[in-house]
């Protein structure tokens, strides 16, 4: 089984990208093609990062932004045979450096404990430094390096600051705790603990600490959801905590249920785009996999 992933914007080819199928995806479409299994193919997902290598023992993308239903198969005696496609939708704003297909949408199995994106700081004014800053904010760009990955800005949050939002509404009462709540994060200077705490309207509050040291790559650092997180409910507040002497760039925040994937869950392919993929506001993104059966 070869695949190869083609993305299109305005019916133009823009990029392409060759996958590696996984071990589960190969054991997926057979089951598929025996009857045993209702799909391989239901659902295409990009991701922000690739920080886990391409092999075929890939179950999840490294960190998924978006999943979109696949719309159209298609089959020939030619090559490619098979052939599935998929449009990202134009609100998504992104530079996408990972890309994958699942044999079911993450509904089907979890309900709502999705891979829920709690913020990725696109409305600025929903944040404000309660104590310290000021912080900085990097706008989104095409490719840039220097660029967002997800949403239209990450903050550069230096030392000793609170960055604190009061105009979220989420709660993790679907999740478990095997569930965890990741953080995109690049340029982190120096070594230390940065605090996460989620709080209700009744004043109850629960903080996450993450344990970092300094590295100048993008990178996902993780921490299990805590039962007292999700007893918490419906979250209002969410505040980010940087100790003395460090600093670092946050470009989003979410839940993530990878820890439940299965194998009836996985990932069937997975494909890293050396050069990422814009998506631009506005603008949707088709996206096409070809799959030959050799």
């Amino acid at each position: 089984m070869k695949g190869i992933y083609v993305f299109k914007q305005n019916g133009k080819e823009i990029a392409r990208s060759e996958n590696i199928i996984t071990a589960n995806g190969k054991e997926t479409i057979l089951q598929y093609l025996a009857g045993t299994t209702l799909d391989w193919a239901s659902h295409m997902a990009v991701g922000a990062i690739v920080q886990t290598s391409i092999a075929d023992t890939n179950t999840t993308l490294d960190f998924e932004i978006a999943r979109t239903p696949v719309t159209l198969k298609s089959y020939s005696t030619s090559s490619p045979k098979l052939t599935v496609m998929a449009t990202l939708d134009e609100t998504i704003i992104a530079n996408i450096y990972e890309i994958g297909i699942y044999p079911i949408a993450n509904n089907a199995t979890f309900g709502q404990r999705n891979n829920l994106i709690i913020s990725d700081f696109s409305v600025l004014s929903n944040w404000s430094a309660t104590a310290g800053g000021p912080v900085s904010t990097n706008e989104f760009l095409a490719q840039s390096p220097t660029s967002p990955r997800l949403g239209a800005y990450s903050i550069n949050i230096p030392e000793s600051t609170t960055y604190t939002s009061t105009n979220v509404s989420f709660n993790f009462s679907n999740h478990t705790v095997l569930d965890t709540v990741d953080l995109l994060i690049d340029n982190v200077v120096g070594t230390g603990n940065v605090s996460v705490t989620f709080g209700n309207n009744a004043g109850d509050t629960e903080t996450l600490t993450y344990s970092l040291s300094t590295n100048s790559s993008y990178q996902v650092v993780s921490q299990n959801i805590t039962q007292a997180l999700i007893d918490l409910g419906q979250i209002t507040s969410l505040s980010i905590v940087t100790p003395s002497s460090f600093s670092f760039l946050i470009d989003a925040i979410k839940a993530s249920i990878n820890n439940e994937v299965s194998a009836s869950s996985a990932l069937v392919s997975r494909s890293e785009l050396t050069t990422p993929i814009a998506k631009l506001a506005g603008t949707p993104l088709d996206i096409e996999y070809y799959l030959d059966l050799t």
